[in-house]
């Protein structure tokens, strides 16, 4: 229970069976754990934007991660589609 990567890993199962609300809870509570876990603020992005549409939300916590993991590829491209779908209007 207070392993960062697998309650990273269960609020990535518990997005794919639709339970977003409980994937929020694991990833934030990962978080608490160690805040430099960029892993479960990616997940929370992707959840907020894509699953929820809270592009306000997921624009805050990806402000807050591409600080935190500066140059990281994959939160390059995660911030280029949430910027798309913000442009999108979505």
């Amino acid at each position: 229970p207070g392993d960062p990567d697998v309650l990273t890993d269960l609020g990535i199962t518990q997005r794919a069976r639709g339970d977003f609300a409980g994937a929020l809870e694991r990833f934030r509570s990962a978080q608490q754990l160690a805040p430099d876990h960029w892993q479960a603020r990616f997940n929370e992005i992707v959840v907020l934007a894509f699953d929820q549409r809270d592009l306000e939300g997921a624009e805050a916590a990806l402000s807050e991660l591409e600080q935190r993991a500066p140059g990281n590829p994959d939160v390059s491209r995660l911030a280029g589609e949430v910027r798309r779908l913000k442009e999108a209007g979505e």
